[in-house]
């Protein structure tokens, strides 16, 4: 038996003290049979945008309160189209709830969104929640979930560091980048130095050097360029008996 089917059983004289008492927590007489927090879920005009963000285009899913998630399209990534999102989101309710995955993008929509005074949230990708056996991923599908993922209270959000802060965590990665270049570039850089020793030294021999070379083959090249005939053990001996 429920508090109204008690109250009404009841006689005039404890109804009209009854009256008089608070409600019981989560009753509300206005709205039989529902409760305090439904009722507030029921009256929330709060506007749940879900943002699939790439580098040329966002796509954007929203809903007003508990109503059915729709698609408001895919826009571009410039600041006059983000502005004028926001301009649309305005005019649809007071209050606007915006979350978009992290991703290579950074965080400069968080920043504007703030700048508009919406409540923007970077969610982590990996702790979006996922029903089992769901492969499929398209722009659209990504953005409606972000909006239920919202709505529902699902969604973890990531540390949006400060501006100051990203410059130097961009610096450090372009540091740890070059300095992995350099590994890989050492050994043509120590070729270029080589070549650079020989036009230093006038040498302008590419190849191996000579006494790396196979000595007959070195030897007949001598010959051939000074003339000189390398005389044979026989020779030797025959030019001392005479």
């Amino acid at each position: 038996m429920t508090f109204r089917e008690a109250e009404a059983g009841l006689p005039c004289g404890i109804k009209r003290g009854l009256a008089s008492l608070p409600e019981p927590h989560g009753v509300d007489r206005a709205t039989p049979g529902i409760s305090g927090t439904e009722a507030s879920m029921e009256n929330d005009s709060t506007v749940y945008v879900g943002l699939d963000v790439h580098k040329e285009s966002i796509t954007i899913a929203y809903a007003i309160g508990m109503g059915e998630v729709e698609l408001l399209g895919k826009i571009g990534t410039t600041h006059g189209d983000i502005d004028r999102l926001c301009k649309r989101l305005q005019s649809k309710g007071r209050r606007v709830r915006v979350v978009y995955e992290a991703g290579p993008c950074g965080y400069g929509l968080y920043r504007q969104l703030m700048q508009k005074e919406f409540d923007c949230m970077v969610c982590a990708p990996s702790l979006i929640p996922k029903k089992p056996g769901e492969r499929v991923k398209t722009d659209r599908r990504d953005a409606i979930k972000l909006v239920r993922a919202l709505r529902a209270g699902d969604l973890s959000a990531v540390y949006v560091p400060g501006i100051e802060d990203e410059a130097f965590r961009d610096l450090a990665r372009a540091w740890a980048a070059a300095k992995d270049d350099l590994k890989q570039a050492r050994p043509a850089t120590e070729v270029v130095s080589a070549l650079a020793r020989c036009a230093l030294c006038g040498q302008r021999q590419l190849g191996p050097s000579p006494s790396t070379m196979a000595k007959p083959v070195f030897v007949r090249k001598q010959v051939a360029t000074t003339g000189v005939r390398r005389t044979s053990p026989h020779d030797r001996g025959s030019a001392r008996t005479m």
